[in-house]
């Protein structure tokens, strides 16, 4: 049988809290390891951090983006595409993905507007309820 007793639950409140603060300080350290050497940085030397953050950055993206593009067509003229239809596959992919995106957020608001009508209507119903 599970022990219920107030002496039990206390110390297992106590251990779940002791984890809590443990996780909470262990993040709050690591956190600090990582974001201080880059603070000092970008107030040290503001122009180059600024051309780190945001040239190199784009320049990274751009890069990774060439290189998947290269990946796709390499895999897709392996499998024996045409040009054309490797073009074709290549300009269908974001519309598809568009798609489905549009369509999560549009199921996200209609099930945000059902839970708002739920909870905004349970005033109305208790009170219905009630008299």
């Amino acid at each position: 049988m599970e022990q219920t007793s107030i002496k039990n639950r206390m110390r297992d409140i106590l251990t779940l809290f002791a984890f809590v603060v443990m996780a909470a300080v262990a993040a709050l350290v690591v956190m600090d390891i990582l974001v201080l050497p880059v603070a000092l940085f970008a107030v040290a030397k503001k122009t180059t951090f600024n051309f780190i953050l945001g040239d190199l950055t784009w320049l990274f993206l751009i890069a990774v983006l060439g290189f998947l593009l290269v990946r796709l067509v390499l895999a897709l003229r392996k499998d024996g595409l045409s040009p054309r239809e490797i073009i074709g596959h290549i300009l269908y992919r974001p519309f598809s993905a568009l798609a489905v995106a549009l369509m999560v957020m549009v199921s996200s608001a209609v099930l945000i507007g059902v839970i708002y009508l739920i909870f905004s209507y349970n005033n109305y119903f208790i009170y219905k309820l009630i008299n």
